[in-house]
């Protein structure tokens, strides 16, 4: 087997391929994610960061809102 060119590898058909086929995969990924991404946004669902968010916001609220309830009481015990 005659030695390797390091120059004729880079231009090899089985470098091209390679080079092909990872171009490929990033295609059809971005594809399906964004098929994907349109499927779910017509079902209602949100992406994961603004479930997150959301999640955030709604424990928040819930805690200001158990504080708002405990003041409530306290004022309604103090009336005569």
């Amino acid at each position: 087997m005659p030695p390797r060119n390091m120059n004729h590898e880079s231009t090899s058909p089985e470098h091209e391929l390679l080079h092909d086929l990872t171009a490929l995969r990033l295609a059809f990924a971005q594809n399906v994610k964004a098929m994907l991404g349109s499927a779910l946004a017509g079902v209602g669902l949100a992406p994961r960061d603004e479930f997150l968010t959301q999640t955030r916001l709604l424990s928040r609220l819930t805690d200001r809102v158990e504080v708002l309830e405990q003041r409530v009481t306290a004022l309604e015990q103090a009336e005569p």
